[in-house]
């Protein structure tokens, strides 16, 4: 180390030799040596300088030696050293040799196809542009309302019918219409669900009378929600009409049922037997809407309680529930309890239906 001179003159910069890094290989001697300059102190030339007396650019790019963080700095930066990293670099692989040739080329092609339907489409896109500019604005319906509207067409359909099978819907009308079974209002959804089930009439009595209290209790019901004043006679002959049935007078039942339900076709619709049938017979079931669906099925199984029969005629009596047959005929083979329940149902059905008609504008 060169000796400091001590003097009483200011203090000059005095420059010592700086040996080559210690970090890193042996490297062939440098050319000449790198000089750094540094204000005099008489702080000994072993002791840590402190970091903020150097200058900022020497912080920054001090090389620590091996192990440190801190990289090469520009002093580092030799011919030698950049030689170094060159022959380092050489040694990496050729990707090009790795990467196939075949997919460079083709990813090139891809490139360019990709360029040319840009160019294609361009006059495309700007004519869709302008066709949608053309666009008259849709405006969404309001539709408000739709819902309580579809709500209320519900509420017109009988209350007491299976509306979440169709199918088994299909069978209404001959059940209705050919033979005589009411199924509006009375009797109630499951007892419905179970007649059109049944394979044929027989079978289908058969569940009336085996749900006979049920049915009774169903009636009972309906005929309570009766109030029109043009069936204020007939509503108490009604009612005991279903007392005299639940009480097992069952004929009894049956012949004042079916007097009431006559009275009062009679005086709603029409007074002549074939004009009734006409009126309530519906010739196409798939033109009916739902206003009216309710109450011309509830009337429709009047066609068959006015079938036509005489006494005096040769033909056999009808066994189903006949209007003539229990008036003019008083036979025993006819008032039947599955007759008398049918007729109990037919009255009931009927007076509402009455009812809904007059409530109608």
């Amino acid at each position: 180390m060169q000796q400091l001179a001590a003097t009483t003159e200011p203090p000059t910069r005095v420059c010592r030799t700086t040996a080559p890094s210690r970090a890193g290989p042996a490297r062939p001697p440098r050319s000449r040596r790198t000089k750094e300059c540094a204000p005099m102190t008489d702080r000994p030339d072993d002791e840590t300088p402190d970091p903020q007396e150097e200058p900022t650019s020497r912080r920054s790019w001090d090389w620590g030696g091996p192990g440190s963080s801190r990289g090469p700095g520009p002093e580092d930066m030799t011919p030698e050293f950049i030689d170094a990293m060159a022959t380092a670099i050489g040694k990496l692989p050729d990707f090009s040799k790795i990467v196939s040739p075949a997919l460079i080329d083709g990813l090139g092609r891809i490139q360019a196809q990709l360029a040319d339907v840009s160019k294609v489409m361009e006059p495309f896109l700007v004519n869709l542009q302008a066709s949608l500019a053309n666009l008259p604005k849709f405006t969404m319906p309001d539709l408000t309302g739709v819902g309580e509207a579809i709500d209320r067409l519900r509420a017109k359909l009988p209350p007491n019918w299976p509306l979440d099978d169709p199918e088994l819907l299909e069978n209404v009308s001959s059940v209705v219409q050919d033979e005589g079974i009411p199924l509006v209002w009375v009797p109630r959804k499951e007892i419905v669900r179970q007649v059109l089930q049944a394979a044929d009439r027989e079978e289908r009595i058969k569940v009336l009378l085996a749900n006979r209290d049920d049915i009774i209790q169903d009636c009972r019901d309906i005929l309570a929600t009766i109030s029109d004043a043009d069936l204020a006679n007939q509503l108490p002959l009604a009612t005991r009409v279903v007392d005299a049935f639940a009480d097992g007078h069952d004929e009894a039942a049956h012949a004042l049922a079916v007097l009431i339900t006559e009275t009062v076709v009679s005086r709603t619709i029409d007074k002549k037997y074939a004009t009734v049938k006409k009126i309530v017979k519906i010739d196409d079931w798939g033109e009916l809407s739902v206003t009216e669906l309710r109450l011309k099925t509830a009337l429709a199984a009047i066609g068959p309680f006015y079938a036509t029969w005489f006494p005096n005629q040769d033909t056999p009596a009808p066994t189903e529930l006949s209007r003539h047959v229990t008036v003019h005929q008083a036979d025993l083979s006819h008032y039947t309890a599955g007759n008398s329940i049918v007729a109990v149902m037919l009255m009931t059905s009927v007076l509402r239906a009455i009812q809904e008609s007059n409530e109608q504008p």
